[in-house]
């Protein structure tokens, strides 16, 4: 965290802090159980013959964002987190993540999974006292399976087809989908402690 960003940390109640943590924890759920769903239907999708190998790599993404769905829902029990549903823009946006061609769908899922790790990431290095030490570790497994499946599905996508430049322009913008989105969220984020300038700007950048 920048130092300039350390003296406008925001001093939250107790009610806040809550709902800042049950809004980020409504946007991750949301994306691991759009991802399991997607990965589900992957499988069905892909064409005859195609290689076990692919199936079985599908298959183990999808069972992983099915922990993660469980993991955030255990770790907010254990914290006292109030469950809330995110917004209905939030759900378009993962369902309008799918397309026809496979390839270019895994490609979104790639830019999708590391633009999560960078939110993540600034969340637990903003380090927010209030945020209970069980959703911390959930939040730091999550992180780093989302970093492995970025390199999975971008070298999925590769092999589905998925040129460089196709991969980067999709990569693109998923990015800025997403950006979009998070501007949402500013708002816990930044009682959360993050710097969402930042963050915006990571994403937008390079976020994957």
């Amino acid at each position: 965290m920048s130092d300039w960003w350390a003296g406008y940390l925001p001093s939250l109640d107790t009610a806040r802090a809550g709902a800042a943590t049950a809004g980020l924890l409504a946007l991750l759920r949301a994306g691991e159980q759009s991802a399991q769903a997607t990965f589900s239907r992957l499988v069905t999708r892909l064409p005859h013959g195609s290689a076990r190998e692919l199936q079985s790599a599908l298959v183990n993404i999808g069972a992983d964002e099915a922990r993660h769905d469980q993991l955030l829902t255990a770790a907010g029990n254990v914290a006292g987190v109030v469950q809330v549903r995110p917004p209905t823009s939030v759900r378009r946006f993962f369902l309008r993540l799918e397309s026809r061609e496979i390839g270019v769908h895994l490609a979104r899922v790639a830019s999708l999974d590391a633009c999560v790790c960078q939110t993540v990431a600034a969340v637990l290095n903003a380090q927010p006292q209030w945020l209970h030490s069980a959703l911390v570790l959930a939040l730091g497994e999550i992180r780093r399976d989302e970093g492995r499946h970025v390199k999975l599905t971008k070298s999925l996508a590769h092999k589905m087809g998925v040129g460089p430049e196709l991969i980067r322009d999709v990569g693109a913008e998923t990015r800025h989908g997403f950006d979009a989105l998070l501007a949402i969220y500013d708002t816990a984020l930044f009682d959360l402690g993050v710097d969402t300038h930042t963050l915006h700007r990571r994403i937008r950048r390079d976020g994957c």
